[in-house]
């Protein structure tokens, strides 16, 4: 089994300042390992196992409202459709491809209490489906 270095986030959320946070794909582990999704300096690439999560983790130095999208790459005229859950809280979003990656938006999550947080990156596509290569998931 591989695992690779763990990567801490640490933000700090504030009603008066937004500073966006891209943190890079080649930071995510895969859980279960196992199942084919690569990662590497390009990021998360051969992504197709569903079951297979995308996960992150980073501390959240305060309370408050956090934005969260993701850039991911896939060719024109394909989507995938992706939920991100944070702090117990679960967005979905489709992300439609073309000639450049994309971002694609799931909203704001509430962050109730300072602390650790997993960040988890699931596929709700059919078995098989490519779910897009990941970039960065980008925090506000």
């Amino acid at each position: 089994m591989k695992f690779l270095p763990a990567v801490a986030l640490a933000l700090t959320l504030s009603a008066a300042a937004h500073a966006e946070l891209r943190i890079p794909a080649a930071t995510a582990y895969g859980d279960p390992w196992e199942r084919g999704a690569k990662i590497g300096k390009d990021g998360i690439t051969d992504w197709k196992d569903a079951s297979q999560k995308i996960l992150w983790f980073g501390e959240i130095k305060s309370a408050g409202k956090l934005d969260a999208s993701l850039v991911v790459r896939l060719p024109a005229g394909k989507s995938s459709k992706l939920r991100l859950t944070i702090a117990g809280q679960s967005h979905d979003a489709v992300a439609n491809g073309g000639a450049a990656p994309v971002t694609v938006s799931f909203g704001s999550f509430t962050i109730a209490k300072p602390g650790y947080v997993r960040f988890e990156l699931s596929s709700t596509n059919p078995a098989g489906t490519a779910n897009g290569d990941l970039d960065a998931l980008v925090l506000d």
